[in-house]
């Protein structure tokens, strides 16, 4: 009797030390709602000014000179063979307000450790004079880790390397001076591809998805041209089973259209991806064909753009205050707050804002549903003409 007391008695605290009640509260009541929007409110805009640029670019082979663990699915280990590189992007944006930069990196995500790696590095530089970074990635589960402290990136993110984050951050910061080192006047073109039955809700299968495919040419002078891909597809064609580094169809697609298109450089960004997956097979050969017809789709329509020199821009960052954390085990009940905290870190969460002409880049830390975003075009489609 003893002993089922003293066991129930256990039970009872570890219950109570770990886990708790979900909390769902009226979040448009609560302070961290109403400090963010107001922060976002604050967000000073005016598209009437002018704000002309100048734009550099690099494209750079991004990966490690010796193998090292996968990231995207636990227990992989590090990485066997390359079936195709990955790599990074980098566009060097020059204004009067100062100098930003768009960072692109065919990896599943940029967790903070990389990120204060990168600032470390580049503010080491004051002649670049950076006032901004946006970050973007692929979201690729087949690249590799290393760049991430805490328990959970143990498990799901490689761990943490220190030598893998010195290559990446002296990598970077090699990429964007030579982006900065050759920037110029650009005109640019922006066309979206409606790609139906190319996306699948993996959440529900009767709720919205982003199908919309965005893709932005940047023309210097000399002809010469980048570019920028956004598409929601989530970027997991390999499988658990799969041991080897790829980009999967996310960098599949940037080479097949550099080399088709000649440009110079390309940056796959994951767009609404929350609750997004392939109308596809997994499998590597699945990913290679995926990849030529998303690019043999985007070809015909390239080669009607219409170019528009750049005249506004605009970059704003703002905090995002968050609830306590709650990491769920059912409906009913989550981890507390610390035991979330310890086991995947306190999170640092920030909206990023870019806009070039009528369009607006908005990047925040996290993944954005297509449900969520398509509401969020709803929205703005109902207020004026600008472009996410």
């Amino acid at each position: 009797m003893k002993i089922f007391f003293y066991f129930f008695f256990v039970v009872l605290v570890l219950s109570i030390a770990l886990i708790q009640p979900i909390h769902v509260d009226d979040f448009e009541q609560e302070d961290y709602y109403k400090n963010t929007t107001n922060r976002i409110s604050n967000i000073q805009t005016n598209t009437n000014e002018v704000n002309k640029i100048k734009l550099g670019w690099k494209r750079v082979n991004f990966t490690p000179p010796k193998a090292t663990e996968l990231a995207g699915y636990s227990g992989r280990g590090v990485y066997s063979e390359i079936k195709d590189s990955v790599y990074a992007n980098c566009l060097f944006i020059e204004s009067k307000k100062g100098n930003y930069v768009i960072l692109n990196f065919d990896l599943i995500l940029i967790h903070h450790t990389f990120s204060e790696a990168i600032e470390k590095e580049l503010s080491g530089n004051t002649s670049l004079n950076i006032k901004g970074i946006y970050y973007t990635c692929s979201h690729t589960h087949s690249s590799y880790g290393g760049w991430a402290k805490g328990l959970l990136s143990k498990f799901v993110l490689g761990g943490y390397d220190q030598k893998t984050i010195d290559f990446m951050g002296h990598k970077t910061k090699a990429m964007v001076t030579q982006a900065a080192a050759h920037t110029s006047e650009v005109k640019m073109a922006f066309t979206k591809i409606k790609m139906a039955g190319w996306l699948l809700n993996r959440v529900d299968e009767k709720s919205a998805v982003d199908d919309e495919l965005r893709l932005i040419i940047f023309e210097n002078s000399n002809k010469e041209r980048s570019g920028l891909l956004s598409f929601s597809g989530h970027p997991t064609f390999m499988t658990l089973e799969d041991h080897f580094l790829s980009g999967d169809f996310a960098a599949m697609t940037s080479q097949n259209l550099i080399d088709s298109l000649d440009l110079q450089s390309l940056l796959y960004v994951s767009g609404a991806i929350g609750s997004t997956s392939v109308n596809e097979k997994q499998g590597y050969q699945y990913a290679v064909n995926y990849a030529h017809k998303l690019a043999d789709t985007i070809i015909p329509i390239y080669n009607k753009l219409r170019f528009e020199p750049i005249n506004y821009f605009n970059y704003n960052q703002v905090a995002i205050d968050l609830p306590s954390p709650q990491f769920k085990i059912n409906n009913t009940y989550a981890l507390r707050p610390f035991w979330f905290q310890f086991v995947f870190g306190k999170p640092k969460a920030k909206l990023a804002c870019l806009e070039i002409n009528n369009l607006k880049f908005s990047g925040v830390s996290g993944e954005i549903s297509g449900e969520t975003f398509t509401q969020v075009l709803q929205n703005t489609k109902q207020r004026d003409s600008t472009e996410y």
